[in-house]
C-alpha cells in the first residue's frame, strides 16, 4: 500500500534521508537507491509516495518512491 509523504531530511553526499509519513507523522528512512528510475534527485520538501516495509531489526524503510503528481 502507497504512502504519501515529504522529504524532510537528507544527506546527498550518502544518499539517504528521511521522509515524514503524512498519515502518522512518522519519520521512514530511505535510500536514494530506493527511487524509480525515472524520479529525478531527491529534495528536501518534496513530496513523493512510496511503500513502507521494515528492516529485518524492524526499523521501518521506505521503498519504491517516485514523486507525488499534484492533481
Amino acid at each position: 500500500m502507497s504512502v504519501l509523504g515529504k522529504i524532510i531530511d537528507l544527506d546527498a553526499k550518502h544518499g539517504y534521508g528521511f521522509i515524514e509519513d503524512e498519515s502518522s507523522d512518522d519519520k521512514v528512512f530511505f535510500h536514494v537507491r530506493d527511487m524509480r528510475a525515472y524520479a529525478s534527485e531527491a529534495h528536501i520538501n518534496e513530496l513523493v509516495e512510496f511503500d513502507v516495509e521494515a528492516d529485518m531489526y524492524g526499523c521501518r524503510i521506505a521503498l519504491n518512491i517516485s514523486p507525488t503528481v499534484m492533481k
